[in-house]
This record gives C-alpha cells, structure tokens and sequence, in this order.
C-alpha cells in the first residue's frame, strides 16, 4: 500500500493502449461492499480468498494493466498465477514514504492500529518482504517521479515481452503480448 500502484497503473494504461483493472475495485463491484467493511465483518482471510476468486474469474485475460492489493502475493499461489497473466512489477517504497502517502489510512484496514502506524508499517512489510521479492520484478518508488517510474515499468514490460518473442523468456516472463 501507499507504493503508487493504481496511480502509475492508470498512466501506464494509457501509455501502452491497454484498459486498467484495479482488483480491490473489482471486488468491491462484484461484492457491493467496501474493502474496510469487508475486512471489519469478514475478516482478512475472507478478503484474501475474494482476491483469490479476482485472478482466477475476474480479471481480463490481456490488454490490461493491473493494480492489485499490497498482500495479494501472500496469498499460496498467486504471485504464480498472476505471472502466468502477464508481467508482474512489485513497487517497494520505504515505510517513512508509505505512512506519508497513505496519510490517515482511513481506507486502510491494515492501518487501523491503535500502535505506531510507522511500526506497523515497518512489522507488516517486514512479514511480506519474501513474498514481494518472489512476486515479480521488483522496483523501488521512493524519490522517483509518476513520469520515471512509468518508463521504467514500460521498459521492463517491453523487455519481458522481448525476451518472451526470442524464445527465451525470463523466468517471469509467461505473458500474453498485451498485459502488464
């Protein structure tokens, strides 16, 4: 959270042409109900396992950038199932920078803590470091521009699909010619 996820996802749709899906939007259409309010009456694990449906029913098959929830790759099977979509990136931002972005996190459930949100912030990203560094081609925000960024997750995309059209694909590169 607070990385530039659905930000740089819709500039980045619009660069390459392709539609943008955010998956927390999508659920909160398919279910009529707010992400804070599916966490305070179902739970976190409920919410992981809608997430789960998102990529496996949801989600467009190509022409697409997606912006997905900060632990969707916590989820057994995902991050594998979301690279054979396309290319997956992993924005990382320091926990100083997200607590500055996310600002009060009222739309956080996450954030809710009567603690140090910093701390939080800190203990959190600490839990999911190894599942973001698996999750796909990771890229550090901080001190980076909407406009730097954008280029270069545009590289990395047109890189991958090089690299898959060559016959050697990197090992996260099993992507349709249109989705990031």
């Amino acid at each position: 959270m607070g990385t530039g996820k659905t930000t740089l996802g819709r500039l980045l749709s619009r660069s390459l042409g392709f539609r943008f899906c955010d998956t927390d939007k999508i659920i909160q259409q398919k279910t009529g109900r707010s992400i804070p309010e599916i966490f305070a009456t179902d739970g976190e694990s409920a919410f992981r396992e809608l997430e789960k449906q998102c990529v496996a029913e949801w989600l467009p098959e190509g022409g697409a950038v997606i912006s997905t929830g900060g632990g969707i790759v916590t989820i057994p099977g995902i991050a594998s199932a979301l690279r054979a979509r396309g290319v997956v990136v992993a924005l990382f931002a320091s926990p100083k920078v997200i607590l500055e972005r996310t600002g009060n996190g009222k739309n956080r459930p996450l954030l809710q803590t009567a603690g140090d949100p910093l701390e939080h912030i800190r203990t959190l990203l600490a839990a999911r470091e190894q599942a973001y560094m698996n999750s796909g081609i990771n890229v550090f925000t901080d001190c980076r521009s909407l406009n730097e960024l954008a280029a270069i997750v545009e590289r990395i995309y047109r890189r991958e699909l090089r690299g898959r059209n060559r016959g050697k694909p990197n090992k996260h590169s099993t992507l349709p010619e249109n989705s990031v």
